[in-house]
């Protein structure tokens, strides 16, 4: 495992609250890279594997280093699937960088298998944590700097279910998101509640994402018709992910990720 320095940028001049809509966190512009938040709109659906596997094709694709991050807890998920760790979570890392603290020994650890010769695939994620240290006040400005600092194409957050305060300040700060639900019956009954509780003022940035098992029955199948909510995702014009950073080039989905 290869540890590297903090992502450096200017820090912003006042306090920062990625949930306040006149920051405008999410909007992505020829300065600022994508942020992915990929959240599970029920458990088990698979949202650190995906949001792995996103993160180590994009690095394939994209002009720029990738960063992929989990926001902590129990499971380690993220860590167990890049088979690295970095010393600081993400909100560790946030509160030093809100108290501006020094991020001894490095904010990132390295994936380098997955990475090239001209791009990193940059993990911040830790292994099973009860416990969490750090609030969230820091965690839009690192997030930022992150999108600003003109090295990173993308960055992708695995967001969970959205249990913690963290994963839904990522939530609204993101530019694109991504649902992720298994494809069953069950899975499509219990994601609509999820997106019908959610609101629908994150339109134009979805995109639904079903892993792998039984293909959803149709209308006329089972008589069960997709919500309003589950519609307004799947019909979201954002179906793939460019990367509209200094460095960066558009993502496509390809079918498979070998490790």
């Amino acid at each position: 495992m290869t540890v590297q320095e903090p992502i450096r940028a200017s820090r912003p001049t006042g306090p920062v609250n990625a949930c306040d809509p006149a920051s405008d966190w999410s909007r992505s512009s020829p300065d600022r890279s994508p942020l992915l938040a990929v959240c599970g709109l029920c458990g088990g659906a698979g949202t650190s594997t995906l949001s792995y596997l996103l993160a180590r094709f994009a690095v394939t694709e994209a002009r720029g280093d990738v960063l992929v991050c989990d926001t902590g807890g129990p499971a380690g998920g993220l860590a167990a699937c890049a088979r690295v760790q970095s010393q600081w979570s993400l909100l560790e890392a946030a509160d030093r960088v809100s108290r501006g603290l020094p991020l001894t020994g490095g904010l990132f650890a390295v994936d380098e298998p997955a990475s090239l010769f001209a791009c990193e695939l940059r993990v911040i994620a830790t292994g099973p944590r009860l416990t969490e240290s750090g609030g969230v006040d820091g965690l839009g400005a690192l997030l930022e700097m992150a999108r600003s600092d003109g090295a990173h194409a993308l960055t992708v957050v695995d967001c969970g279910t959205l249990a913690l305060a963290a994963d839904r300040v990522v939530l609204r700060a993101a530019s694109h998101i991504a649902w992720v639900l298994p494809a069953t019956s069950a899975g499509l009954r219990r994601a609509e509640r999820v997106l019908v509780a959610i609101g629908s003022d994150l339109a134009g940035r979805e995109l639904i994402a079903a892993t792998a098992g039984n293909p959803p029955p149709s209308s006329g199948s089972s008589g069960h018709s997709p919500s309003a909510a589950m519609r307004r995702s799947c019909s979201s014009p954002t179906s793939a992910i460019r990367s509209t950073g200094p460095r960066a080039r558009s993502t496509r989905p390809r079918s498979r990720c070998r490790r």
